[in-house]
């Protein structure tokens, strides 16, 4: 390391890391190179081997950058299961009749309270009609129930559910599911509605050997873990707590906690991370020590720091066990646990290269772990305290006194300095899968941490270990941790209520986020003046909380442009009007405790098409589906209006819908019949009826629906709302020729008892679009209102078929249409 603050960067383990992760990106995003590559691979590593002592310094680091990156890729490659056919022997994949499947539960099972999920390593299907057949693959299943308790990892099952695959993105800037499920070789779905469709069986014909009755056990353990600290006699909430710092399972953890934690910036606290592995040790090897420190034959003739170094890294590889093995908890076991053996060693000086070594292994054991967010926080946070530690070491050695007071405050002052460089370090990673960062984490950290890992997590563990032999001691040692739990909680709760502590932000590109840390090197490895920091400082902050320049050069257009959102069972459609001015007609679709249509799908899209304000949000009508999401929108996309259809707010989210909006400084209108919503150049959206102004007690909501009209050159459609069929004649009858549209949103998602069928005979529209799930295709749009539309020559288009689409006007004022996500695109070829 070095003189003076400098950092000496001998690593020479960093350029094959390097080398290995570039192989594994290009087989991702660029190529997939052949066998044979490795055997080329294999060539070079012998023309190294025989010219070490002549090649140059060059010729050695590209020979070593070849080597890696053919490897890396090919590593890759192999490492992914191919995805299953799109049908099977005439049996289809997807869409398909509910089919038996036979295999083996693969995971602890998890269940929130209403839903449940687990994996299944299928073996055998017998789809209806067909004979049984071997089928090998992995099936994410989800339940509405538990499982009994006396299913386990391992256990065989028999399971009634319709196959999946897992739908791909279908709005641009959303998270790609798809692809997180395939990284864990999981090609498909299934969904089990009762307890009567699963069943627990013994396969005589296949007897479990007893290594791979083996590979079972660490799910197992977390299973038993979690079903421990579920008989333990503390709240729900805690114990939802105590799984995710224990076993990772985050799935059953009361949604307000993790929100809590987001904002108050400890939510890596949460999940099973180096910092707990690294904690956990130290707590451990402190204990070790005293305890091996009172035997003076030990002390004289042993090692007493290594041997507690070691009996350390045994506790660590029994909680990584305990909490099943998963991805992120090896990658936090093996980077722990390779500090630990370079003190063993005694090669402690040399972290640059323990933490390359880590990365090789946890990429050569799983790959795609390169992919995940905290894979890629994890190491930006490790490598930034390396970095950054001498400096931080040279200035309390300057300061360094003898005081109380000093001795006091050095260790929460060391740890509020590294919890601050860790933020530094993650922040542009943070932002763009998050979409937000919290300032308060270096203050969350120093003071929740002891609280999780010092105190609630040894105590937890503890409690599983003596719960084997004498369950009372291992209830009590619960309870015990579960204060502090309970104080994390209440302190995380406290932060979060801080107005400015949590800030969104739009998720910076690439080349911002290589931007960052190459400015952060030059600041770090460059001798500069005060002043130069500074501005570099003041530049690095600028590069994340400023958008970028795209958001203020985005190309004016003279026509609008009208995107509708895939959003599931919903709606929202977007507006891109001339001059810049944006509107958002409803914002409401799939949404549960842990999911917001509005963060997840609307807010990424907006970001993604270089949106940072509305000019104004239409609510049609009060019900979740067109709503539900606008509570985050609304904050962070400042609407100057709100437009709505005046309907007292009986539900909270609606009332909290309207809180947001006065705080935000909205103002809420209530248009009348023929109200100009917005008028940019030629473009003008129109307020058409004055159902919604009806003052009847027994008029539904979905007839008091806003309909509104776009009108523009080239480009004419109608926003129903959800008004129903006697309404739908209603609005013919005082509208007429004004209704003529080319495109029609389907009133209520093209159900049965819409004004549908009265709108398309009075608008002849080329197009139809409904906004509605793929799940729900039943009923939403009604399969006879699809034929009927199919022998109009009318062509219908669904959002949860074709993802989001956008309709956009040619010079010559004609209208064209067409899919802008993955799915959309892969349907439009299945079309072709």
């Amino acid at each position: 390391m070095t003189d003076k603050g400098n950092i000496n960067c001998s690593c020479p383990l960093a350029l094959p890391a390097a080398s290995f992760a570039a192989g594994i990106v290009s087989c991702r995003y660029l190529f997939v190179l052949p066998e044979y590559s490795v055997v080329a691979a294999l060539v070079l590593a012998l023309t190294l081997l025989f010219s070490r002592f002549g090649a140059s310094t060059l010729v050695r680091a590209l020979l070593i950058t070849a080597i890696f990156f053919m490897v890396g890729n090919v590593h890759l490659h192999h490492s992914q299961s191919p995805l299953p056919a799109k049908s099977m022997a005439g049996y289809p994949l997807a869409g398909a009749a509910e089919a038996i499947v036979a295999g083996r539960l693969l995971d602890a099972p998890s269940y929130n309270g209403r839903n449940g999920k687990f994996v299944l390593a299928a073996e055998r299907i017998k789809p209806p009609g067909q004979p049984e057949r071997t089928f090998t693959e992995r099936i994410l299943c989800r339940t509405t129930f538990q499982l009994p308790a006396t299913i386990e990892p391992g256990t065989r099952l028999l399971i009634r559910t319709s196959l999946a695959k897992p739908s791909l993105p279908g709005t641009p800037g959303t998270f790609d599911y798809r692809q997180y499920l395939a990284d864990r070789n999981i090609h498909l779905t299934g969904f089990i509605r009762a307890k009567a469709e699963l069943s627990a069986y013994y396969n005589t014909a296949a007897p479990d050997k007893p290594l791979a009755s083996l590979a079972f056990l660490p799910q197992l353990l977390r299973h038993r873990a979690n079903k421990a600290i579920n008989k333990t006699k503390i709240s729900s909430r805690l114990k939802g707590l105590y799984k995710a710092i224990i076993t990772g399972e985050r799935y059953e953890m009361a949604p307000d906690i993790l929100d809590n934690f987001k904002k108050s910036g400890g939510v890596h606290l949460l999940a099973i991370s180096g910092m707990h592995m690294a904690l956990l040790a130290l707590l451990c090897g402190v204990i070790f020590n005293l305890i091996l420190l009172r035997s003076e034959t030990i002390t004289l003739r042993w090692p007493v720091r290594k041997i507690s170094a070691l009996l350390a890294l045994l506790v660590m590889a029994l909680y990584a066990t305990i909490s099943g093995m998963q991805p992120p908890v090896v990658r936090s076991f093996i980077m722990a646990a390779a500090l630990i053996v370079a003190f063993i060693i005694d090669r402690p000086g040399s972290l640059l290269n323990i933490l390359a070594l880590a990365a090789l292994l946890i990429l050569a054991w799983d790959p795609v772990s390169l992919f995940s967010a905290s894979f890629q926080m994890s190491f930006a946070a490790v490598a930034g305290i390396i970095f950054f530690a001498e400096t931080l070491r040279s200035k309390e050695d300057d300061k360094k006194s003898d005081s109380l007071v000093t001795k006091i405050t050095r260790p929460l002052i060391t740890t509020v300095n590294i919890s601050l460089i860790a933020l530094l370090a993650t922040a542009p990673i943070s932002i763009y899968y998050f979409h937000q960062i919290s300032i308060l984490s270096p203050l969350t950290t120093p003071f929740a941490a002891p609280l999780i890992c010092f105190w609630s997590l040894p105590l937890g563990l503890a409690g599983l270990l003596c719960s084997i032999l004498s369950p009372e001691l291992g209830a009590a040692l619960f309870r015990l941790g579960s204060f502090g739990l309970a104080a994390a909680d209440n302190l995380t709760a406290f932060l979060a209520s801080f107005p400015y502590g949590a800030h969104v932000l739009t998720p910076p590109t690439l080349v911002r986020i290589a931007a960052y840390y190459l400015l952060a090197g030059f600041l770090l490895f460059r001798p500069a003046t005060n002043m130069t920091k500074g501005v570099i400082a003041v530049f690095l902050i600028l590069l994340l909380a400023v958008p970028s320049a795209g958001f203020y050069l985005k190309k004016q257009q003279d026509l609008p442009r009208v995107t509708f959102i895939d959003i599931g069972q919903g709606s929202a459609t977007l507006l891109e009007m001339p001059g810049e001015v944006n509107i958002l007609i409803d914002g409401g679709g799939s949404a549960s405790e842990r999911f917001d249509p509005g963060e997840q799908i609307i807010a990424p899209f907006l970001w993604q098409r270089k949106i940072k304000t509305l000019a104004a949000i239409v609510i049609t009508h009060a019900h979740q589906d067109h709503y539900n999401g606008l509570e985050f929108i609304i904050r962070n996309f400042k609407p100057a209006v709100i437009w709505a259809n005046g309907s007292a707010p009986k539900s909270i989210a609606y009332q909290n819908i309207l809180r947001s909006a006065e705080i935000a400084g909205a103002t809420i209108k209530v248009p009348v019949e023929d109200s100009i919503i917005s008028s940019c150049g030629p473009a003008k959206l129109t307020c058409l009826s004055d159902l919604h102004l009806r003052k009847s007690p027994d008029l539904s909501e979905n007839n008091r629906s806003l309909v509104l009209k776009l009108q523009a050159p080239g480009l004419n459609i109608i926003f129903p709302g959800d008004i129903e069929a006697e309404d739908g004649q209603h609005l013919i009858k005082k509208q007429g020729d004004n209704l003529n549209s080319d495109i029609l949103l389907a009133p209520h998602h093209g159900s049965r008892f819409s004004a549908g069928y009265q709108l398309v005979q009075e608008t002849k529209p080329q197009w139809v679009v409904v906004s509605a799930s793929a799940i729900k295709k039943d009923f939403f749009p009604d399969p006879d209102f699809a034929i009927w539309l199919k022998e109009k020559k009318i062509k219908m288009i669904t959002t949860g078929d074709y993802g989001s689409v956008t309709f956009t006007v040619t010079a010559d004022n004609k209208t064209s249409w067409q899919p802008i996500s993955p799915k959309g695109l892969a349907k439009l070829a299945d079309d072709l």
